[in-house]
């Protein structure tokens, strides 16, 4: 997404955020990351596919 539609959205301006801080923590809300994805990606629990 483009950094002048998340600063229209959200009102933080991702140019100026600083991996961390809370304005940093705000937009990763809801994100899913490379770290998080074996939880979107996982067996059934039947583990049948």
């Amino acid at each position: 997404m483009a950094p002048d539609i998340i600063l229209l959205r959200t009102g933080i301006d991702v140019r100026a955020v600083k991996q961390g801080d809370d304005a940093w923590h705000k937009l990763r809300l809801s994100v899913i990351t490379a770290s998080e994805i074996h939880n979107v990606i996982a067996k059934p629990r039947s583990g049948n596919k």
